[in-house]
């Protein structure tokens, strides 16, 4: 295994309960199945880690990349350095906003399945 950059080290401090990937295939994670790797992608899987992740990229000052189910995303074949954070497994599902018919989508849904959904909760096409 290759040794840990500073920035891996400095995450994983920050990090222990989150899920980290060091070089993870973007491929993975993608619906293209294209991509190099991510030097760091973080998997949280409620919205305090997902704050948590947030808080450590701001005390190091570094900027991170949002990443939701992977669709309709081109991957950079060279990879991508830093931190990409894959919300598939964080705040899922739909929730309604108000009583007029607004749907706040919260995670990457299949967009073939949002008319079936809001067929079932009342909401029109």
């Amino acid at each position: 295994m290759t040794e840990l950059t500073d920035f891996q080290r400095k995450l994983s401090a920050l990090l222990p309960n989150v899920e980290l990937r060091f070089v993870e295939a973007l491929a993975k994670h993608t619906s293209f199945r294209i991509g190099g790797n991510a030097e760091v992608m973080a998997f949280p899987k409620t919205k305090e880690e997902l704050a948590d992740i947030l808080k450590a990229c701001a005390e190091l000052n570094h900027k991170c990349a949002i990443l939701g189910a992977g669709t309709n995303v081109l991957a950079p074949d060279e990879g991508v350095r830093g931190l990409i954070v894959c919300l598939k497994d964080c705040l899922g599902g739909m929730e309604r906003l108000d009583e007029t018919r607004r749907v706040y989508e919260r995670r990457s849904l299949r967009r073939r399945d949002l008319p079936d959904l809001r067929k079932c909760r009342g909401y029109g096409f």
